[in-house]
């Protein structure tokens, strides 16, 4: 098992730490910042190769690239050499938790990438869909409540409790319009209306056609020609 240390990346032998990095700007920059920072000699391995490599770069990346294989059991190790291994691995400070490359983020409602946002705007989409999720957690409390009260016979909850659990549902379903652009029914944001069943509705597919185009007068056009 790997060890619990708390040496720093920076303690790496990594000569990449000593350079100065730029402050990144945008999400997908500090994401490639920070693979950077946790997969050391990378960077160099990227523009000389392995060969080139001097002695101490090649043992830190093949140790870096080592650990994920050795911690998941994939490299059978005797007891011994996985004690050796992993002291070698603290002894360098090598990190142990490597964050994979070319990771996307996604997009946003209007096919954005996300990983183009600047760094402040991203927080401010992560603060927002933290939000979300909270309120998510009251509004699942709010039908678990709702659900109990029903089984103990109680007819409904409080006025409170549905006052506040419409304002919750209108400001989930203002974050769900910012954040994925979904659209929620007036009706879904009234608690009332909970325990009202839609009537489903089903058409043929090409039900529009027929109503446009009927039987009588595709024959009549074709008898026209």
């Amino acid at each position: 098992m790997p060890p619990k240390t708390k040496v720093a990346v920076a303690k790496a032998n990594n000569p990449e730490s000593k350079v100065t990095e730029p402050t990144p700007k945008t999400v997908d920059e500090r994401t490639t910042q920070r693979f950077y920072q946790t997969n050391p000699v990378e960077r160099r391995f990227e523009e000389v190769g392995f060969p080139d490599l001097t002695a101490q770069e090649k043992k830190a990346y093949t140790y870096t690239k080592l650990i994920l294989p050795v911690a998941d059991h994939k490299v059978p190790l005797s007891n011994k050499s996985e004690r050796e291994y992993w002291k070698q691995v603290t002894k360098d400070g090598l990190p142990i938790r490597r964050l994979k490359k070319g990771y996307t983020w996604g997009q946003d409602r209007s096919g954005r990438d996300i990983g183009t946002y600047k760094l402040g705007d991203f927080e401010q989409r992560s603060f927002k869909s933290a939000r979300l999720s909270a309120l998510d957690i009251l509004h699942r409390q709010f039908l678990s409540k709702r659900r109990q009260a029903f089984a103990a016979g109680n007819a409904e909850l409080s006025d409170q409790d549905i006052s506040e659990e419409k304002i919750r549902r209108k400001e989930m379903a203002a974050l769900k319009r910012e954040l994925y652009g979904e659209i929620t029914g007036s009706l879904a944001n009234d608690p009332e209306w909970d325990d009202v069943i839609p009537i489903p509705h089903s058409e043929p597919n090409d039900a529009l056609a027929k109503i446009a185009y009927p039987d009588d007068y595709a024959e009549g056009g074709y008898r026209r020609l």
